[in-house]
């Protein structure tokens, strides 16, 4: 919504159709996509290196009301005063020995971090991302043989068209190094420590930096990441229906993959190292209910094998006895570990490591938001990232807005 607060000079009917007459007013700006214009009007708008002018000056045709369909075009920008621009510049570029300073830090490249970053440039905020890589989790596909193609890619668009953005625009901060260390500064800003030794400060940081799967560390499994084998259940359960798949792992995690599969699947193989696990947690009595599941009790994964994709796994039980099984896939599910150490100091985790957060991506520290795997809200799916990203964005932008 953008509310104008028009000086109109009425002299009676006689006014209405005749030539437009051009006057000064005041226009508050009050919608994320702010730089759209309606194609009667002609004007400017700040800089988005100059938000702290909320007044700007406009000129519109006070009558141009034609009412007719065309398409809309970008309002220019054009500076208030050369006085204005200068202090607004220096103060959007901000530099000292700590680095330069920005409205706004993303702290993560994956869909969370890359449609966070996008909502932030929407907004015109002067945006850093701190990201080595970008595509996240999006940058593995996953594949299996015989795969039917799949139609709905909705999730992976969506950040493949964002990762494609940001990696074009002019006005972004691309910082490809790893973040360090995060500290909350006196004055409310934040300063990101970069594993290079410098640093940046933001009125804003939101962190996305996800989580990294517990793996096996065994031969083959890296090398068949993405074809035969997943580290989510959530996410690549449904490619495996009316096949054979092995489920590894030793936690409620573990069991509860194992029932999702045992409903695709046409046999599930559960590896256990632990014996102990079948009497411990709530869902083995589930289990020994279903008749396409083979508990392997007491023996681990040796190794992981195939050709272009997984066809077996080796197996050692706990006397040196060694056996191979069959399979289409391989599910590791010893659980996610959430990348916390930019925070670990700065905030209280919930049990399991994650960043808790309210339903606007706030934690309890006002300017420091997270979305995405890292966060309370984990789910392993890209959707439900994207969707995160963009509330933190929108959220962050709030933020600023009443800061100022």
């Amino acid at each position: 919504m953008t509310i104008h607060l028009q000086l109109v000079e009425t002299r009676g009917l006689a006014g209405v159709g005749a030539r437009p007459r051009v006057l000064d007013f005041v226009s508050f700006v009050v919608q994320s996509r702010h730089d759209t214009l309606s194609p009667a009007h002609g004007g400017t708008v700040p800089s988005p290196r100059r938000r702290d002018s909320c007044q700007i000056r406009r000129q519109i045709a006070a009558c141009g009301l034609g009412g007719r369909d065309q398409p809309r075009k970008r309002m220019s920008e054009t500076p208030i005063s050369p006085h204005e621009l200068a202090a607004n510049e220096s103060a959007a570029n901000e530099s000292s020995s700590s680095g330069d300073t920005y409205e706004i830090a993303i702290v993560g490249g994956g869909p969370a971090g890359l449609v966070a970053t996008r909502y932030c440039l929407h907004a015109h905020l002067s945006t850093a991302l701190v990201a080595p890589e970008l595509g996240g989790k999006v940058g593995y596909p996953f594949v299996i043989r015989g795969m039917e193609p799949v139609d709905s890619v909705w999730g992976a668009q969506v950040v493949h068209e964002c990762e494609t953005a940001v990696a074009r625009s002019p006005e972004l901060k691309h910082i490809r190094e790893q973040a360090a260390h995060l500290a909350h500064l006196p004055d409310g800003r934040f300063q990101v420590h970069l594993a290079g030794g410098s640093s940046i400060r933001a009125r804003a940081v939101i962190v996305a930096t996800g989580a990294s799967a517990q793996r096996l560390y065994v031969a083959g499994e890296k090398e068949y990441w993405g074809r035969g084998v997943s580290f989510s259940a959530v996410s690549h359960a449904h490619f495996f229906k009316d096949r054979a798949v092995a489920v590894v792992g030793g936690s409620q995690r573990t069991l509860v993959a194992t029932l999702e599969l045992a409903d695709i699947a046409r046999h599930v193989y559960l590896i256990l190292a632990r014996p102990q696990a079948m009497q411990e947690l709530p869902a083995a009595p589930l289990l020994r209910r279903q008749r396409n599941v083979t508990p392997f009790v007491g023996w681990e994964v040796q190794q992981i094998y195939g050709d272009d994709f997984v066809s077996g796994i080796g197996l050692v039980g706990s006397n040196g006895e060694t056996r191979q099984l069959a399979v289409d896939g391989v599910f590791i599910q010893f659980g996610l570990l959430p990348n916390n150490e930019l925070v670990r100091d700065l905030l209280e985790l919930d049990e399991e490591g994650h960043i808790p957060i309210d339903h606007r991506c706030q934690t309890r520290i006002p300017g420091l938001f997270a979305a995405g795997d890292v966060t309370n809200i984990q789910s392993e799916q890209v959707l439900v990232a994207v969707g995160e990203g963009a509330k933190a964005a929108l959220s962050a932008w709030q933020y600023l807005v009443t800061q100022h």
